[in-house]
């Protein structure tokens, strides 16, 4: 939760400077390194088979949209909106999880979902500005359409992700998928925008490194709850999916940026229900 919020507030000025392609295909490429380190503690490798493969290269895929998606919600639009909208992804990945995984949910359970979600959903909107008047157009046009995207798109493949890391080897495979992301972006950018992937301003490479280190914090993080346990799947990702308080709290306190009373009140049901999550 803490790496994902700090990584989405950090990329915002190095996706303003060289774009959501190369900012996701760089912090992808450093965060592999990062997450490689882990290897000297257990270097396990995956079963190697053409149907294991064929899975990893379908969630690269998928996870290279739903974070270009993200990126280019916030290059167009405000962190602080967009963030939470893609963090709750947490309902699609629970309806997902028990309609097709069968996971188990306890009282405590939903309870402490159901916190969470309620939670990100008042934080996502505005609603005394919609009351003043906005029209859900123009909210529209400032990156939600991609923060939706990047919620659909996790919310669907991130319960079965979490399922295929229930296997040896588990960060092998949380490094693979990296590459298989690198990949698809390099071909997209070369073989199909016909761009460049370079990029010449060299003082960003210290904040890009701290994107990309947070954003393999935070999604190493996500990838050991998956493997640790096939029960809890939900659970993970709604804490995880909670790095919009993060995000919201850096925006209020660094960049001075105001919420709606009723966004308290979710950064409020969100922490209930974290502080649930040790009782499930």
């Amino acid at each position: 939760m803490f790496g994902l919020g700090l990584s989405d507030f950090l990329a915002k000025k190095v996706v303003d400077q060289i774009g959501p392609l190369r900012t996701l295909l760089y912090a992808q490429l450093i965060g592999a390194v990062f997450l490689s380190l882990y290897l000297l503690k257990d270097s396990t490798l995956p079963e190697i088979s053409p149907v294991n493969l064929l899975k990893l290269m379908i969630f690269g895929a998928a996870f290279a949209g739903g974070y270009l998606a993200f990126y280019r919600g916030i290059e167009i639009g405000k962190v602080s909106v967009v963030s939470p909208i893609s963090s709750s992804d947490t309902i699609v990945a629970a309806a997902v999880s028990f309609l097709f995984l069968h996971e188990t949910f306890s009282g405590v359970k939903l309870l402490a979902l159901a916190l969470v979600i309620f939670g990100l959903l008042a934080t996502s909107i505005d609603f005394p500005g919609l009351r003043l008047g906005r029209r859900l157009g123009s909210q529209l046009s400032q990156g939600v359409p991609y923060a939706l995207i990047c919620m659909l798109t996790f919310g669907l493949f991130l319960p079965f992700w979490d399922h295929y890391l229930g296997q040896p080897g588990w960060m092998v495979l949380n490094i693979m998928v990296r590459l298989v992301m690198a990949t698809v972006l390099i071909v997209f950018a070369v073989g199909i925008k016909k761009t460049s992937i370079g990029f010449k301003n060299k003082g960003l490479i210290p904040r890009l490194t701290a994107v990309a280190f947070f954003e393999a914090l935070g999604a190493g993080g996500v990838a050991w709850g998956f493997a640790a346990s096939s029960d809890t799947t939900s659970i993970v990702i709604a804490v995880s999916s909670a790095y919009s308080l993060v995000t919201a709290m850096l925006a209020f306190f660094i960049l001075k940026e105001r919420l709606a009373g009723n966004q308290y009140w979710g950064i409020a049901m969100i922490v209930a229900g974290l502080f649930l999550i040790p009782l499930v």
